[in-house]
């Protein structure tokens, strides 16, 4: 079993006290972009696959759902117009989705 041990990064007094300003440039701390903005984001994502597969019956198909700061993406290939417009239709009405760039193909006819 591993031990928890003191991240020096993080604590540089090693008095068990965090400090932000040594957290890593990138960190949400220091960029200054909430935890809970990416956690909003994953539900969006999580709420817009739920949606397509049960409400567009979209499983099987080629789709990737991507989602920043409230602007969904929507990319891959659907099997008809119809499939198409009906999967932006019901992203629009998710809460907390701001946008959607429907990048969303026609699969080629077999």
């Amino acid at each position: 079993m591993r031990r928890n041990e003191p991240v020096p990064a993080v604590d540089p007094g090693h008095d068990g006290l965090f400090d932000a300003k040594a957290a890593p440039e990138d960190s949400a701390l220091q960029t200054g972009h909430s935890v809970s903005r990416y956690l909003d984001d994953a539900w969006i994502t999580a709420r817009v696959r739920t949606v397509l597969l049960k409400e567009v019956k979209l499983a099987g198909l080629d789709v990737e759902v991507d989602t920043l700061h409230g602007l969904v993406r929507l990319s891959g290939q659907v099997d008809s117009p119809s499939r198409l417009a009906a999967a932006e239709r019901a992203v629009a009405g998710i809460e907390g989705v701001k946008r959607i760039r429907n990048d969303l193909r026609l699969r080629a006819p077999r």
